[in-house]
C-alpha cells in the first residue's frame, strides 16, 4: 500500500481501520511509512510498573503528570539558585583568590557563611533530596538496569546531584572551613568547583517534559554524521587559518598572534563572521588572510545549516503527525471496549530510538492474563 503526497498519514490509518483491513495491513503499512517499532521492555512487577510509568512517562496518568509539574518547578527553582549564588553581593570571597594567611574566613560550602546555612543551601537540600529520591525510584523500577546508566538524561541526573552529595557530606561532616593547608585546600576548592559547575546542566533534564527541547535533541542526534563532517572541517581550517595568520603576522611589533593555539580565538570569531576586534592583522597579507577566513567560514555554515533544519522540519512535522495519528489510534481503541480479544495499536515513545513509533499489543497479555493499559 502506497500513501500519495497529499494525503495525511493518520487519514489513511483511519481507512485502515474503519475499513478493518486487519493488523498486517496496518503494520506494513506504518512500517513503510518508518511509524513501526516493537514495544520497549517494562518491568514485570505491577508495582515496579507503576513507579516506572509514574516517574518517567509524565501523560500515562494523572500522578504521573504531577510528578512531571514537580520536577519542572524544582528543575527551575535549582537552575535559578545555582545562577542566582554567583552574584557579587551573595558571594564570599573567593577562596581561590584569598592569600594563604587569610583562609579563616573561606569556606569550601556554597551555600553556607560564618553565620551558618543561608536559604541557598537550604534549596540546593530541598531540590537535590528530590532528584536523588527520582533517581533511585527510577533506577529500581527500571526493567533494563544494564542500559539506565547508558542514557544520555540518566548520566546528567547523576552528574547534576554528584556536587549536592560532596556539600552534603562536609556540611554533615563539620567540615565547612577550608584547610589551613595551601596546596590541599586549593586542590579541594578547584575539584569542588569543577563538580558545581556540572549543577547547571540539570536544566537538560527539561527536554524530558518540553516536545520542543525533545525535537532538538532528536535533531542533533539524527544529524550526527552531517556535524562530525562540518567539524572535521571546523578543525581542518582551524589550523590551517590559525598557522597562516602567525607566519604572516610573526615578526611584526605590534603583532597579536603570538603564537598558533593563541591565533585560533581569532580564527574562531573571524569565521563565524562575529569580529572582537581584539586580535587585528596588522599587514596586507595578514588582512587577506582574514579575509578569506571570514568567507570561507560562511560557505561552510551556508553548507550544513540547510541539512540540520531540514531534519528539524522532518521532526517537526513527523511529531505533529504522530500526535494525530494518537487520537485516531484512541479513538479506534475505545471502540473496541467491547472485544477484549481483539489486537488494539497503541503509541509508544522510545527515547533509544531517533523518533516516536507505533506498536501493537493484544488487549490482554497473553502470559500474565492482566488487561493492558
Amino acid at each position: 500500500m502506497r500513501r500519495p503526497e497529499n494525503v495525511m498519514v493518520h487519514h489513511l490509518v483511519s481507512e485502515i481501520l474503519f475499513f478493518g483491513l486487519g493488523q498486517d495491513v496496518l503494520e506494513r503499512f506504518l512500517h513503510d511509512e518508518d511509524m513501526l517499532f516493537l514495544k520497549k521492555p517494562v518491568p514485570k512487577n505491577p508495582l515496579q510498573r507503576q513507579l516506572w510509568d509514574m516517574f518517567e512517562y509524565p501523560a500515562s496518568s494523572r500522578w504521573a503528570k504531577m510528578v512531571a509539574a514537580v520536577n519542572v518547578v524544582l528543575v527551575i527553582m535549582a537552575v535559578i539558585n545555582t545562577c542566582v549564588q554567583t552574584l557579587p553581593e551573595y558571594r564570599e570571597s573567593d577562596p581561590l583568590q584569598c592569600s594563604p594567611n587569610n583562609r579563616s574566613s573561606e569556606y569550601a560550602i556554597e551555600g553556607v557563611t560564618s553565620e551558618g546555612m543561608t536559604g541557598f543551601f537550604a534549596v540546593e537540600i530541598l531540590c537535590n533530596s528530590w532528584f536523588l529520591v527520582d533517581l533511585v525510584i527510577r533506577l529500581t523500577a527500571t526493567p533494563t538496569r544494564r542500559t539506565f546508566f547508558c542514557q544520555i538524561m540518566n548520566i546528567i541526573d547523576v552528574l547534576s546531584i554528584v556536587p549536592f552529595v560532596f556539600d552534603l557530606g562536609l556540611y554533615l561532616s563539620g567540615t565547612v572551613e577550608d584547610p589551613d593547608a595551601p596546596a590541599g585546600g586549593l586542590v579541594l576548592l578547584v575539584v569542588l568547583r569543577l563538580f558545581r559547575i556540572l549543577r547547571i546542566f540539570r536544566i537538560l533534564k527539561l527536554s524530558r517534559y518540553s516536545d520542543g527541547l525533545e525535537i532538538l535533541w532528536l535533531t542533533l542526534k539524527s544529524a550526527r554524521q552531517e556535524l562530525t563532517v562540518m567539524f572535521l572541517l571546523v578543525s581542518i581550517g582551524l589550523t590551517v587559518f590559525s598557522g597562516a595568520i602567525y607566519a604572516a603576522e610573526f615578526g611584526h611589533p605590534k603583532s597579536d598572534f603570538h603564537s598558533i593555539p593563541d591565533s585560533f580565538w581569532w580564527t574562531i570569531i573571524t569565521g563565524t563572521s562575529v569580529g572582537y576586534g581584539d586580535m587585528i592583522p596588522k599587514r596586507p597579507i595578514g588582512k587577506l588572510i582574514g579575509a578569506v577566513c571570514s568567507v570561507s567560514g560562511v560557505i561552510c555554515l551556508a553548507f550544513f545549516v540547510p541539512i540540520v533544519v531540514a531534519h528539524f522540519e522532518y521532526y517537526f512535522h513527523h511529531g505533529k503527525e504522530l500526535k494525530r495519528l494518537q487520537d485516531v489510534l484512541d479513538q479506534y481503541n475505545n471502540q473496541q471496549t467491547d472485544h477484549p480479544s481483539e489486537w488494539k495499536p497503541y503509541l509508544v515513545v522510545d527515547e533509544g530510538v531517533p523518533n516516536p513509533k507505533v506498536t501493537f499489543a493484544p488487549a490482554v497479555d497473553l502470559e500474565t492474563g492482566e488487561k493492558l493499559h
